[in-house]
């Protein structure tokens, strides 16, 4: 476990990397499973398969065949060459990428899709909409297995490590846990936040959860006892977004501050200097399932930057 000073001094350094893949903003991250290549989603209604070379990312891939902005994408748990993308087209669609930009299969949403996710053995791929219904797809027919509607605002969610129990989050400011696939209630009710909880994260090791909320916290708790062992209330602005590192030690969160701030989860202190380079907050980030490096979308149209340990 490195030390939080040694986590200061490799983000003191700028950031290494910066290279333009979209015509327009970039609006969501995410690296496969082996940390080999990085997907990105654009207004520009294009996705981007990167290599990532020695010290930089290299533009591979163009996914087109949605007619609106990619808002979210996500890649499959243990396969690297399989992808799941969501737009404002109101439909997701699942590509190949071992032979080019191939599209396998393309499902309606109805409306666009706030969280988007893959369960942890990748057979099938949950969204939950702008109409707060929350659906789950075969990843492998593309057939809808369940809909589930909801009368309340609901937001992100997340799996345990197990995947046997689906963590949703609310404008309650709570987290309701489900039995899944089934979607039935169990009575673990999780107050998480004052106002609407938006987000949720596992850290890579499900040791902890974190949460965050428009009431600008963030909450971090034992995955096995549900309790809150940790609070950071100095963010200053409401949370859209939380990211955890391949370590589950450094935490960072996308919400309209004027600068990237990671914090250092076992302490709660912030590992960026307040002369960080990264601004302002970029929305769209994506940490290496590998190693202490973060993705992220750069105030420049269309461009990517890497931010720690190449």
């Amino acid at each position: 476990m490195e030390t939080l000073e040694s986590y200061r001094e490799l983000f003191k350094q700028p950031s290494r990397s910066d290279i333009s893949c979209h015509g327009d903003s970039v609006l969501c991250l995410d690296w496969d499973c082996d940390g080999d290549k990085l997907g990105s989603g654009s207004m520009d209604k294009t996705a981007c398969v990167l290599k990532l070379t020695k010290d930089r990312l290299v533009k591979d891939i163009e996914l087109r065949g949605h007619t609106g902005s990619i808002d979210f994408l996500s890649w499959h748990p243990t396969e690297s060459t399989t992808l799941a993308t969501a737009s404002s087209d109101h439909f997701v669609k699942f590509w190949d990428v071992r032979a080019g930009a191939r599209c396998t299969s393309s499902v309606p949403t109805k409306r666009p899709s706030i969280c988007v996710r893959y369960d942890p053995e990748g057979k099938i791929l949950a969204l939950v909409n702008l109409e707060d219904t929350l659906m789950l797809i075969d990843t492998r027919t593309g057939n809808v297995l369940e809909r589930k509607q909801f009368n309340y605002e609901v937001n992100e969610f997340a799996w345990d490590k197990s995947g046997k129990y689906f963590f949703l989050t609310n404008i309650h400011g709570n987290v309701e846990v489900y039995n899944f696939p089934e979607l039935e209630p169990t009575d673990v009710h999780i107050k998480a936040h004052t106002s609407s909880c938006t987000c949720i994260n596992f850290s890579p090791t499900f040791e902890y959860f974190a949460t965050g909320s428009r009431d600008a916290t963030i909450s971090i708790f034992d995955a096995d006892e549900f309790i809150c062992i940790r609070g950071i209330s100095d963010y200053g602005w409401p949370v859209k977004h939380i990211y955890l590192s391949h370590d589950g030690a450094l935490l960072t969160a996308a919400s309209e501050d004027d600068q990237l701030c990671i914090y250092h989860v076992k302490t709660g202190e912030q590992v960026t200097p307040q002369s960080s380079s990264v601004k302002p907050n970029p929305h769209a980030m994506a940490w290496h399932p590998k190693r202490i490096l973060l993705a992220y979308q750069t105030p420049r149209e269309g461009r990517i930057g890497l931010l720690g340990s190449v």
